[in-house]
């Protein structure tokens, strides 16, 4: 299974085929306006979990549901938790969810 976003397009692709075609997945998530790779998170334990921005989908794209207002972030999956580096126009920091990104904790200011 592959996802893909490139900057600008507003569009989230799927493909089940190793990519020979892909489908869009981005009906249902909110804030679409700017998706782009760096807000993808896919859970290394489920294909079918993934974290786009402030939406996270436990069946591949079919339903969305918001978790929280974020900005566009770098997002990864680490052992069952939810890691984002972000900023606030001042510092940039590390955060850490661990209920799939309802709630979040920043665990290291970054210089």
């Amino acid at each position: 299974m592959i996802y893909a976003s490139a900057p600008f397009e507003n569009n989230l692709w799927k493909s089940l085929d190793q990519g020979s075609s892909f489908f869009s997945v981005k009906t249902g998530l909110s804030n679409s306006d700017f998706l782009f790779s760096a807000g993808l998170a896919l859970d290394p334990e489920s294909a079918d979990r993934l974290f786009v921005r402030d939406n996270i989908t436990v069946n591949g794209g079919a339903n969305w549901t918001q978790v929280s207002n974020l900005m566009p972030t770098n997002s990864f999956w680490l052992d069952g938790d939810l890691i984002r580096f972000n900023d606030d126009g001042f510092e940039g920091y590390a955060e850490i969810s661990r209920d799939y990104g309802s709630t979040w904790r920043k665990v290291m200011i970054l210089a």
